[in-house]
């Protein structure tokens, strides 16, 4: 029997982390250190097991590849984000995958992406996740964007759904009708692809899967149905998901506004279980 995910509240800390090491355009001096960098990473590990997904102009730090060297000497899984670091070498994607980072994720949101960072790190030996931010934009391409990502090998497609109010133009955000047109044409993409799928901002998506799944017989459930990512409900902010910025600051996530408090003097953990904010946001 298929169940709608099983009740897990996030409560006791974060599943994923996701850490804007640096910014475009921002002052290094205004940057977590190396020094910093690294207790940050040593207080990551207090949380257990989390996927640290480093995000932002990851591949301007020089000192990148220490960072996730200190990570992986901790057991700690990480993964690289290559939407807002350009495109990088190949002789830097060597290097990050000596580091200890064996997963990478890269943008495909339009059918024309650019695709030679995937190409590249494949050839390194990187697992590839895909990363799509999903608008009214590109709401009629998904087809055509899940068509892309079995050549490159990829092994997980996260679908992030925009909210209107949190990006640039409300125009681009989905209504409720088009979300859940959105569910059905991401689960029938699913059901025979190669690869897995994570959609964020969109909780009824791992419910609308349940029920799908349900109707269906036995033997005509993929196996992949067993996945862990159906185990558990969907992560947003403060739900088993929390942002820190390239200036340290810990927000729920990064279109939020509000600094919850600051990795350079208080421990992520604690700010994770106690802020009001973010207990708030778990009891919704």
């Amino acid at each position: 029997m298929i169940r709608p995910p099983i009740d897990v509240t996030y409560a006791d800390a974060p599943r994923v982390i996701a850490w804007e090491v640096a910014r475009s355009g921002m002052s290094p001096a205004d940057a977590l250190t190396t020094a910093q960098a690294k207790a940050f990473i040593a207080d990551v590990a207090r949380c257990g097991s989390p996927l640290l997904c480093i995000t932002g102009d990851a591949f301007a730090r020089t000192d990148l590849c220490e960072i996730i060297a200190a990570a992986s000497a901790l057991g700690l899984r990480s993964i690289v984000s290559t939407r807002a670091a350009g495109a990088p070498g190949a002789e830097s994607l060597r290097r990050l995958y000596a580091a200890g980072c064996t997963r990478l994720a890269v943008p495909v949101d339009t059918p024309q992406a650019d695709l030679r960072t995937a190409l590249a790190a494949r050839a390194a030996g990187f697992e590839l996740h895909a990363e799509t931010l999903l608008t009214l934009r590109n709401l009629g391409q998904l087809r055509e964007l899940a068509a892309l990502l079995p050549p490159l090998g990829i092994s997980l497609w996260n679908v992030r759904f925009v909210l209107a109010p949190l990006h640039a133009a409300a125009q681009d955000g989905l209504n409720a009708e088009q979300t859940e047109a959105a569910c059905a044409t991401l689960f029938a993409l699913w059901l025979n692809a190669p690869f897995d799928l994570r959609v964020w901002e969109a909780p009824d998506y791992a419910h609308y899967a349940a029920r799908r799944l349900e109707s269906m017989d036995q033997a005509a459930r993929p196996a992949k149905a067993a996945s862990a990512l159906f185990a558990v409900p969907a992560m947003s902010e403060g739900r088993g998901y929390v942002f820190v910025s390239a200036r340290g600051e810990i927000r729920p996530s990064e279109s939020a506004p509000i600094a919850l408090g600051d990795v350079r003097t208080q421990h992520l953990l604690d700010v994770y279980r106690d802020d009001p904010t973010l207990r708030r946001l778990r009891d919704l």
